[in-house]
C-alpha cells in the first residue's frame, strides 16, 4: 500500500420506486363534507415480509395503471435476503384489484398477481431463478395504501411525455489516466445495520462498503479506503473500528474478517 496512488469513481443509477397521485377520480363516490374519523392506520413503506429464512422488502410502488379505479398496474423496488446471504435488488411488477373507502381515506389492493420480474445484479440463470421465487416470495394477499398517494401517482402517470429535442453533443465521460475503483450505488445509499455491531452496510452496491459513525470504509481486494462522503475524497487507510472484527462469521463477511485482524483500533 506505501507509495500506491488510487483514483476511485463514483456512480450513481436512479432507482424506479415512487409513487404520487390529484384530484378525486371518477368512479369513486365523493366523502361528505365532513368525512367520520376513522382509525385506520397504513403501514408506512417500505414493508418487510418474512418467508421463513428469506427477509423482504418491499418499497414504495410506482403505480403505471389504474383502470376505472378498480384495477391497477404497478412496479415495486424489492430487497430479497436469504439466511446469511447479502441482499439481492430488483423490480417486481404486478397487477391487482383495488377497493376504495373515500371516508377511510384507503384503498385496499387484493388478489395480486405477479407479471414479471428483473435483478439486474444477477447473471442471466440466477435472474431466471430469482424470477421464478418471485412468484413465491411477493406478498399476493392484500395491500392497504392511502387514497392520496394514489391519487397523486395517478396525477404523475397522466402527465403528458414531454418531447426531447435531439443534441449533438456528447454526454459526459468519466477518464481517468491512473488506476481506478468505480464504485455503484444504485440511488442513494440504503443503510441496514450489523447485527451485534456499531456498523452499518450500503445494501444497494455489490462492493463491500460499510459506514461507522461517520465515516465510509470501503475494502477492494485486500486494501480499504476510507471517506467521508461517497463522492470522495477517498484515502488509503490502514486503520478500522473495532467493530469490523465483530462482524458475524459465516454471514458473506468472511473475507472482509480477513483483512481486519491487523488493522483494529481502539476507539
Amino acid at each position: 500500500m506505501r507509495g500506491s496512488r488510487c483514483c476511485l469513481v463514483f456512480a450513481t443509477a436512479s432507482c424506479l420506486l415512487i409513487g404520487a397521485i390529484s384530484s378525486t377520480p371518477q368512479g369513486i363516490a365523493p366523502a361528505s363534507s365532513k368525512p367520520a374519523k376513522t382509525s385506520t392506520i397504513i403501514p408506512p413503506w417500505p414493508r418487510v415480509f418474512d418467508r421463513g429464512d428469506v427477509h423482504l422488502v418491499v418499497y414504495q410502488l410506482q403505480l403505471k395503471a389504474w383502470q376505472k379505479y378498480r384495477t391497477m398496474v404497478a412496479d415495486t423496488a424489492i430487497s430479497v435476503t436469504d439466511k446469511g446471504q447479502k441482499p439481492i435488488l430488483g423490480v417486481i411488477s404486478w397487477r391487482a384489484d383495488t377497493i376504495t373507502n373515500v371516508s377511510a381515506q384507503t384503498v385496499y389492493v387484493y388478489d395480486i398477481q405477479v407479471l414479471d420480474a428483473w435483478f439486474p445484479s444477477l447473471n442471466a440463470a440466477q435472474e431466471a431463478e430469482m424470477q421464478k421465487r418471485a412468484h413465491q416470495l411477493y406478498p399476493t394477499t392484500t395491500l392497504t395504501i392511502g387514497l392520496p398517494r394514489m391519487i397523486a401517482s395517478l396525477e404523475k402517470v397522466n402527465d403528458p411525455v414531454r418531447s426531447i429535442s435531439e443534441s449533438p453533443e456528447v454526454p459526459s465521460i468519466l477518464v481517468t489516466m491512473s488506476p481506478a475503483i468505480v464504485l455503484v450505488v444504485d440511488g442513494k445509499p440504503v443503510l441496514a445495520p450489523v447485527e451485534g455491531t456499531s456498523l452499518e452496510y450500503v445494501v444497494n452496491t455489490n462492493s463491500d462498503l460499510f459506514f461507522d459513525k461517520s465515516d465510509y470504509y470501503l475494502l477492494s481486494e485486500k486494501t480499504w479506503l476510507k471517506a467521508k462522503d461517497l463522492r470522495g475524497p477517498w484515502a488509503l487507510t490502514a486503520k478500522l473500528p473495532p467493530s469490523m472484527a465483530k462482524l458475524p462469521v459465516h454471514q458473506n463477511w468472511d473475507d472482509v474478517l480477513s483483512t481486519t485482524h491487523t488493522r483494529i483500533v481502539t476507539e
